[in-house]
């Protein structure tokens, strides 16, 4: 499947198609993050249900030609949908499903200028599903009708409780699970500046509770927010847009208690980065956690604020993979690279690909050639083990670097450029080329050449 957008501020035009692992390279200002943040809303559970609830008629003529009337009526149009109605109507649904976006990007972003007035939003090559899974999906459907109906002895199907069922809730489940079934559902954004987030995010939450119209006194307030009691709710925070506002909002609603399938990713992390510290979660009475850094052999525990940088850049991965992140979510990262050095910035790349290996969509908005040649270096290890599999050197290499992770999905990766058009920019071998993208690295280097031969031109 490919997502199509024109006019998406300094975007002009980019068709996008997700790998396992896809990167987004080029110069500041050129729209990757824009980009990233509107892949993510399209895939994210409250988009896909907020325009299927804000407009079922149209999903239900796009799937049955007809109008919505009564649940019975429902039911048997669903009964009689066959796999090949179904496969023929997707690319149309992903295609309303894309307009209603665009039609909210304003408020997506917290904008009230007319950056996106002139933006289209749009699917093309939505990649054929199987009949037997098609099948599986509507009677997936029929079966949750049938439970809903809840006949009593007796009765028929659908006149023991047909007035509480509605027909729009029969259709939901249907396009629920074809969504999810094409790849949508889950997804995932972490910002750029996360360590800002991480160090400010119960302030951010007070100021919301302030805004509580409700109470009366300031105390009142507070007292809402240190309790964690969704005062977040009741505000709005000026100038962030919806991403960065689910980020903050998984903070917020943090259930330390539970930890996710992926949460193994989270550990390896911790283990690569933090040299045997790690990170803490407190979180007493279904208050706001804390996040805590524990130094090795010790007891200690200090706030974030006295940490490195690297820490409170990179605790909202480790908190993110160990208890929310989903193995087949799409995940965005800002920045990867921030406050990384170059052997962190590897140990990271080489993480996240065992999450990739596990079905996860990784994006990975980047201004380090560090990252991209990691994950060159990950492609062609994969390439060089699938060729010479019995080989003894690639044995012995694979033994003197145990933490290369062979890239088992596939990998795209896009260049934005100045003019407004998004390149593919992988090569025929399957990997990246890094020409584009390292050519200030040339011209550095030019400057110090010239400088170098003035030198010898004047050399005695």
């Amino acid at each position: 499947m490919k997502i199509n957008v024109t006019n998406l501020g300094p975007i002009k035009e980019a068709t996008i198609e997700l790998g396992g692992l896809t990167v987004f390279v080029g110069p500041n200002g050129t729209g990757k993050s824009y980009l990233a943040k509107v892949l993510y809303g399209l895939q994210r559970h409250e988009t896909i249900t907020a325009s299927y609830f804000n407009n079922a008629e149209l999903f239900y003529q796009v799937l049955f030609g007809k109008n919505i009337t009564t649940a019975q009526d429902a039911l048997t149009d669903l009964q009689q949908l066959s796999p090949t109605d179904l496969q023929q109507a997707l690319p149309r649904l992903g295609k309303l499903h894309a307009e209603l976006f665009k039609d909210r990007l304003n408020e997506f972003f917290n904008d009230d200028s007319n950056l996106f007035s002139n933006t289209t939003v749009t699917y093309s090559d939505i990649e054929l599903l199987p009949e037997e899974q098609l099948q599986a999906i509507i009677n997936t459907t029929i079966e949750q009708a049938k439970t809903w109906f809840n006949p009593q002895p007796g009765s028929t199907l659908l006149t023991a409780t047909q007035n509480t069922v509605t027909p729009e809730s029969l259709l939901w489940v249907l396009c629920w699970h074809l969504f999810w079934g094409a790849g949508g559902g889950f997804a995932d954004y972490f910002p750029a500046a996360r360590s800002n987030f991480m160090l400010t995010y119960k302030e951010i939450y007070r100021a919301r509770a302030d805004e509580h119209v409700g109470l009366e006194t300031i105390s009142e307030k507070l007292l809402l927010a240190s309790k964690g009691l969704h005062a977040r709710k009741t505000g709005k925070l000026i100038r962030i847009d919806k991403p960065t506002e689910d980020f903050l909002s998984r903070i917020y609603e943090l259930n330390s208690a539970e930890e996710s399938p992926l949460a193994s990713i989270a550990n390896k992390l911790q283990g690569q980065l933090y040299d045997g510290d790690s990170l803490v979660v407190e979180q007493p009475d279904g208050a706001l956690p804390d996040f805590l850094y524990r130094v090795k052999n010790s007891d200690n525990n200090l706030r974030l604020h006295l940490t490195s940088s690297m820490v409170t850049e990179t605790s909202p991965l480790l908190v993110g993979f160990r208890y929310w992140v989903q193995q087949n979510s799409l995940v965005i990262i800002d920045e990867p690279e921030s406050h990384l050095h170059p052997e962190a910035q590897k140990n990271l790349i080489n993480v996240l690909t065992e999450a990739v290996n596990q079905g996860l969509q990784l994006i990975l908005i980047t201004h380090s050639p560090y990252i991209l040649s990691c994950v060159n270096n990950l492609i062609k290890f994969g390439s060089v083990i699938k060729q010479f599999p019995n080989d003894d050197a690639v044995a012995q290499f694979k033994t003197g670097h145990p933490d290369l992770v062979a890239i088992e999905k596939p990998v795209r990766a896009y260049h934005f450029d100045r003019d407004g058009i998004v390149k593919d920019i992988v090569l025929a071998s399957g990997l990246i080329d890094e020409a584009e993208f390292t050519e200030p690295f040339d011209r550095l280097n030019e400057l110090y050449e010239a400088m170098r031969d003035i030198e010898w031109e004047h050399r005695e």
